[in-house]
């Protein structure tokens, strides 16, 4: 009987189970596709090893770790009103850098660009980032030069 432990790298173990019956549905044989209509019976699906997944990276993962560290620290927050999140922003500068502060946010809408169509909430976060990361550029064009 096979066991986790069975499995090589690369591969996880999946228990045995049954799979309920399908509707019908198309798939691919020899090249063509065919609809298939399959019994109502259950079919039983035996314990295998199966190649593992590349889990996919979520914005939650990447923009909060991105998001809360370097900014939050010095009351930078996308919710906040413009003048509030501009002056943390001149808050953050004067602790750290110009191109520091830039980059967190370049990244940051780097990152949000490909998820903005996903929500409102994520839209907003993302305009506000990108006005922030321009403002910034505007403001210090010479500091982003060298």
């Amino acid at each position: 009987m096979l066991e986790p432990k069975d499995c090589q790298p690369g591969y996880t173990f999946r228990k045995a189970h049954m799979r309920k019956p399908r509707s019908r549905h198309t798939t691919r044989r020899h090249g063509k596709l065919q609809l298939v209509a399959p019994s109502e019976a259950p079919v039983h699906v035996p314990a295998s090893c199966i190649k593992t997944r590349k889990k996919r990276t979520t914005i939650s993962k990447s923009a909060d770790i991105l998001r809360k560290e370097p900014l939050i620290q010095y009351g930078y927050q996308w919710r906040r009103p413009d003048a509030k999140r501009k002056a943390a922003l001149k808050q953050a500068i004067k602790h750290t850098s110009v191109p520091i502060v830039y980059n967190k946010l370049l990244a940051i809408t780097g990152l949000m660009k490909k998820y903005a169509h996903k929500s409102h909430t994520i839209k907003d976060m993302y305009l506000r980032f990108k006005m922030d990361r321009d403002w910034i550029r505007a403001q210090y064009p010479t500091f982003l030069s060298q």
